[in-house]
């Protein structure tokens, strides 16, 4: 029935859909809507601090000083991003009480040890984790925000739903509103965030 047919469309078995017949998936779910504020390192420090966990993103290459850094948390449903410095998130990457939810976090580590800092804390790499889950199956961030939220991460870096309502508050950059490619990993720092959850959620 239509659900079987869902899931093979999930987990991508397409070359045994032939066997259902005429049967087709059911009609896609309208794309969520997500909002999230840009927030000042500080500020957001302070939440990770007290909830104790955050999404991380660390821009650079191994042997090389890391060039910035993604960070994204949630708090009472409020979801708020930041970035910067590694000295400005210094105390939180090498606070062994953070959860870090992130994507390839043993190089992440290794970009950071360049400058002298230690990646601490419960790793939660969503790519492994996904993978113990559908080892077959694609682990890119773009298709499981679509695939575990709902939400088309393209459109929710451009600040836009599908409907064009603006997704994001971009309070912290009102006066950059050109510096599309931090919006872009302000984006996949909350979706970082939110997959983990979800990933964690399936493989509990």
């Amino acid at each position: 029935d239509a659900k079987v047919a869902d899931l093979f469309e999930k987990y991508e078995f397409g070359s045994l859909k032939k066997y259902l017949g005429n049967v087709q998936a059911a009609a896609p779910k309208e794309e969520k809507h997500l909002s999230f504020s840009a927030i000042a390192p500080e500020e957001i420090c302070r939440i990770i601090t007290r909830t104790g966990k955050c999404s991380v993103i660390t821009e650079g290459e191994q042997g090389f000083a890391a060039r910035k850094i993604f960070v994204a948390a949630e708090e009472d449903g409020n979801i708020s991003t930041s970035s910067g410095t590694v000295g400005e998130f210094a105390a939180i990457l090498c606070d062994e009480n953070v959860t870090k939810y992130g994507y390839d976090l043993k190089s992440q580590r290794n970009i950071l040890k360049s400058e002298g800092t230690d990646l601490k804390g419960k790793y939660m790499d969503i790519e492994l984790m996904h993978y113990l889950i559908n080892p077959e199956k694609s682990h890119k961030i773009d298709i499981l925000t679509r695939t575990y939220l709902n939400i088309n991460l393209e459109e929710m870096a451009a600040g836009t739903d599908s409907k064009g309502e603006v997704a994001q508050t971009l309070s912290l950059f009102d006066e950059v509103p050109e510096d599309e490619p931090q919006s872009n990993r302000q984006a996949e720092a909350v979706a970082t965030l939110l997959l983990g959850e979800k990933v964690l959620e399936e493989m509990t």
